[in-house]
């Protein structure tokens, strides 16, 4: 039975090869009318197993692996509710906290994002609005991001430019600069596995080691300029290069090497494994 409570929340899961945590993930949103998936790995396997389990989901599959931003900004077009909760498949959260949000949303004046205290860079001291406790922050961690529709595609969605880390630390640093706030709620209580959405590990990791390091290079040279990024950054390129040849695991200094190189010549995040 579907909370009318949360009948103006739409949820978005974006999913590669996630079958070990998506099942958890959904059990506990069982009370949520509007769940929407897209599927990074193509897999209509695992989609005819979550729609025959789960009536209260909408699923999608990607051809090519769209990444995290892009992702979520295909699901983000078809939201229809006055807000969405851009949730991590190996994020699990009580409904119970959902409604707490919505609460706190509509009392909330200018908010474009709630979040997690969990990793959010906070600036503030903590407020308060009726029983809810919260921060102001620079940014808030993507694996549970509540969100302002509206507000969010005033300033554009995610930056597709990054496939993967650092488009959320974006999105939120646009959404100040637009005179929005974006807040870490202190009550929120979540258990995120950190990494374990993926069930090809040896795949995420190398995908993950190759996009820190094009994501980090971008979003310096998107805030700071291509030359200040190249200083900062030269001294890694080279101490990446020479782990790579010398380092047991040497796969990881590689595909770290690789992707601060191809960030550096100004190449698109195109690794996709």
């Amino acid at each position: 039975m579907h909370n009318p409570k949360l009948n103006n929340l739409t949820i978005l899961i974006v999913t590669y090869k996630s079958h070990e945590v998506i099942f958890k993930t959904l059990s506990k949103l069982n009370k949520v009318k509007n769940i929407k998936i897209l599927d990074n790995s193509n897999d209509n396997i695992l989609k005819e197993k979550v729609k025959k389990k789960y009536k209260n989901v909408s699923f999608y599959l990607s051809k090519k692996n769209l990444g995290y931003g892009a992702g979520n900004n295909f699901l983000l077009k078809k939201v229809k509710t006055k807000y969405a909760l851009i949730l991590n498949p190996d994020c699990f959260i009580n409904t119970k906290y959902l409604i707490e949000t919505l609460d706190f949303a509509n009392l909330s004046k200018n908010f474009a994002i709630i979040g997690s205290a969990i990793e959010a860079k906070i600036m503030s001291s903590k407020y308060k609005i009726s029983k809810y406790f919260f921060y102001k922050c620079d940014y808030v961690k993507g694996f549970y991001m509540f969100i302002d529709t509206k507000k969010i595609r005033k300033i554009g969605n995610f930056d597709t430019n990054f496939f993967l880390y650092l488009e959320e630390i974006d999105l939120c640093k646009r959404v100040i600069k637009a005179g929005y706030n974006v807040i870490a709620l202190k009550n929120i209580k979540l258990n995120h596995l950190s990494g374990k959405a993926s069930n090809d590990r040896l795949e995420f990791n190398k995908i993950r080691n190759w996009h820190w390091m094009w994501s980090q290079f971008y979003f310096t040279k998107k805030y700071k300029g291509y030359l200040f990024s190249f200083f900062k950054f030269f001294p890694d390129l080279i101490l990446l290069f020479v782990k790579s040849l010398i380092k047991k695991n040497h796969y990881k200094y590689r595909n770290r090497f690789l992707g601060l190189f191809y960030s550096m010549i100004n190449k698109k995040s195109f690794y996709r494994g």
